[in-house]
């Protein structure tokens, strides 16, 4: 958040208020209007609002921060970790290779579950991070029907 602030009297910040909820067209106050009203009748109630020009520049690069990698383009740049230990108790170890972590992710598996393809069977060798969560991994097992029950 930035440290400008804006005085806004606390009776035409609630005359905007009500209009934004009335769904009004009246236009709103000019803010250098208020501001030299303010400054003429210095006994008004003030409401300071803080300014949000560096929230929106900061959720900017937040993003940008946020991009997704796409481990299958970048699988040959990705270590195995040999002989992995599960790191949980989660049952779905037994379907993947744990590989060191990598950008934003936590943890990267890739999928050794085996599927009918064109030329036979052949594993799925699909690359996936997650935060450290098994969530993503167990919705992928389901989508080659490998589910908790079925084991």
């Amino acid at each position: 958040m930035s440290s400008d602030r804006i005085a806004i009297p606390q009776e035409d910040y609630e005359e905007v208020l009500d209009s934004e909820i009335s769904g009004s067209k009246r236009p709103r106050k000019n803010v250098h209007e208020v501001l030299k009203r303010q400054k003429q009748n210095s006994n008004t109630s003030v409401i300071e609002l803080n300014s949000d020009t560096d929230t929106n520049s900061q959720q900017k690069t937040n993003t940008n921060l946020q991009k997704k990698i796409d481990l299958n383009k970048v699988a040959d740049q990705l270590i195995l970790i040999p002989n992995a230990k599960p790191p949980g108790p989660s049952w779905i170890w037994g379907y993947f290779d744990q590989y060191k972590s990598f950008a934003q992710y936590k943890r990267i598996v890739k999928c050794l579950a085996q599927v009918q393809r064109k030329n036979g069977i052949e594993l799925c060798n699909h690359f996936m991070g997650s935060d450290g969560s098994t969530g993503n991994f167990i919705l992928h097992l389901a989508t080659h029907r490998i589910t908790e029950e079925e084991i």
